[in-house]
């Protein structure tokens, strides 16, 4: 449902999907041009070479599963130098709490409703009022 919506708003998507039925689809919904469709688990994916390949810093869009939602939070904070942005959609379990990080640091954390509602760091700030 994500890369619907993406495909015609992005010059490029690139699809991880580990699940080859579901790669198989989204290879024969969309041209080559709009979509590359990688089948490969996200934890090996390689972030830096793909931001090579695109010619600057990627931004990721995903919907997490919820038995893996903490080693792909850690692999893209690995991984910050090749992302410019991450939004992430995850399970209620997990969005107990929001962390917002910039450069590879966390510059902001707490409860959804501080996150929203009180931020406190001006560039979390930024952030809200460019996509709110």
């Amino acid at each position: 449902a994500i890369t619907e919506l993406l495909v015609p708003r992005a010059r490029k998507v690139i699809a991880v999907e580990l699940d080859h039925s579901l790669a198989l689809s989204l290879r024969a919904r969309y041209s080559e041009d709009r979509l590359t469709v990688v089948e490969q688990d996200i934890l090996q994916f390689d972030f830096a070479a793909a931001a090579a390949e695109a010619g600057g810093k990627l931004s990721v869009v995903g919907n997490l599963p919820y038995y893996i939602t903490s080693p792909i939070l850690h692999r893209l904070a690995e991984a910050h130098a090749s992302l410019h942005l991450a939004v992430l959609m995850v399970q209620r379990e997990v969005a107990d709490r929001v962390v917002f990080m910039d450069h590879g640091g966390i510059i902001e954390e707490g409860t959804p409703e501080h996150f929203f509602k009180s931020p406190e760091h001006d560039r979390t700030k930024l952030f809200l009022s460019q996509i709110l």
